[in-house]
C-alpha cells in the first residue's frame, strides 16, 4: 500500500491521453479481416480451443487453447464465433463446471490441466460475447452457473486436479460477469479499485524488472472484461496504468492509452512474426513465433479494436 501511495503522489497528476476511437472500415481492411478470419476458422481452432500449428501442421502451444479462445470470442462476430462459443460452453458442461485449456489433455494430464490465464481470458471472451450478441445472455447464464457452483465448491479451484485459481484482485471482473449473468449480486465497488490498485502495481514491477509482459495482456483482459460489462475504469487507474506502461510497446496497450494507435500496427504487422503480439514487451522481449504458423489473433484483435468489428 506504502508504495502505491507513493505512486499515486507522484503520477496523480499525469493525465493519459484520450482514448483513440474506431475507425470506419475501408474495403480493403475488411478484406484483410475477412483472410484473418478464414485463417483462423479453417487451420486453428481445435473444438474449443485455440492453437499454432508446426509446419508439419501438428499443434502447438496447446496450453494457451482457453485464454485465446476467449480473444478470439472477443473479436469474432456472432455468427463467426457461433462454434467456437458451442464448444465451449459443452466443455464447460460436460466438466461439471470444471475448465480445461485443451482436449484431448494429453500432456496436461495430471495436474496441469487449467491456469488462471485461461479462465481471464475466457471471462473477457464472454464479456464481449454477451454484449455483442445478447440473444447469448440466457444460454451463458445456463452455462456459467455451473462454472460459479463447482468453484464455490471446490474453494475457487478451476478444476479438481489443479490448485489454481483466479487471483483474488482478478474474481472482481469474473463476479461482475456473473452479476450480468443473473447469476450474482453486484461485487463491492471497493474490490473495484483493489483491482486496479494491483493492476498498476503489476504494471510497474514488470517495468522496472524487463519482466516477461504477458501480465500486462491478463491486466488488459480484465479491464476489457470490465468495459464490456458496463464498468468504466476510474480516471485515476487509467492516469497511473497508463503511466506506469509507458515505453513498454505493447500495441494494444499503447492504443487503449491514447499513446498510439493501433492501426499503426495493423499496417506494419508480419504474419507469424509473434505468438500474441500484445503479451510482450517490444521494448525488450523479442519475436516469439518460433517458425511456427500461429493464429495472427494479434492482428484480428487489432482490427476488432481498431475499427469497431
Amino acid at each position: 500500500m506504502r508504495f502505491l501511495l507513493c505512486l499515486l503522489f507522484t503520477f496523480g497528476c499525469a493525465k493519459a491521453e484520450d482514448k483513440h476511437e474506431p475507425e470506419p472500415p475501408t474495403d480493403p481492411i475488411v478484406e484483410q479481416r475477412n483472410s484473418v478470419v478464414n485463417r483462423l476458422i479453417n487451420n486453428h481452432v481445435v473444438d474449443f480451443a485455440v492453437v499454432s500449428r508446426a509446419i508439419d501442421g501438428s499443434t502447438e502451444h496447446e496450453g494457451e487453447g482457453l485464454i485465446w479462445a476467449g480473444v478470439a470470442l472477443q473479436s469474432l462476430t456472432c455468427d463467426e464465433g457461433f462454434f467456437i462459443e458451442l464448444a465451449i460452453r459443452d466443455m464447460i458442461t460436460r466438466h461439471g463446471g470444471a475448465l480445461v485449456r485443451i482436449e484431448p489433455l494429453g500432456e496436461y494430464a495430471g495436474g496441469r490441466e487449467i491456469t488462471a490465464d485461461g479462465a481471464i481470458g475466457l471471462y473477457a471472451g464472454i464479456a464481449a460475447r454477451i454484449k455483442k450478441c445478447p440473444d447469448t445472455l440466457a444460454a451463458w447464464s445456463q452455462t456459467m452457473r455451473l462454472h460459479k457452483d463447482f468453484l464455490d465448491t471446490h474453494r475457487g479451484v478451476l478444476h479438481p486436479n489443479v490448485d489454481a485459481k483466479v487471483p483474488a484482485e482478478f474474481t472482481f471482473s469474473r463476479d461482475l460477469l456473473f452479476h450480468k449473468l443473473g447469476l450474482a449480486g453486484m461485487p463491492d465497488s471497493d474490490r473495484s479499485h483493489i483491482l486496479e490498485s494491483q493492476l498498476v502495481v503489476w504494471a510497474w514491477g514488470v517495468k522496472k524488472a524487463k519482466a516477461a509482459c504477458f501480465r500486462l495482456n491478463l491486466s488488459m483482459l480484465a479491464v476489457e472484461t470490465n468495459e464490456a460489462l458496463g464498468l468504466a475504469p476510474s480516471q485515476n487507474f487509467r492516469n497511473l496504468w497508463c503511466a506506469a506502461t509507458n515505453g513498454t510497446d505493447v500495441p494494444l496497450v499503447d492504443h487503449w492509452c491514447g499513446r498510439k494507435s493501433i492501426h499503426d500496427y495493423i499496417a506494419s504487422f508480419k504474419t507469424d512474426e509473434w505468438e500474441y503480439r500484445h503479451q510482450r514487451c517490444g521494448a525488450w522481449e523479442t519475436p516469439d513465433g518460433d517458425g511456427l504458423y500461429t493464429p495472427s489473433l494479434d492482428l484480428l484483435r487489432a482490427l476488432s479494436v481498431g475499427y469497431g468489428f
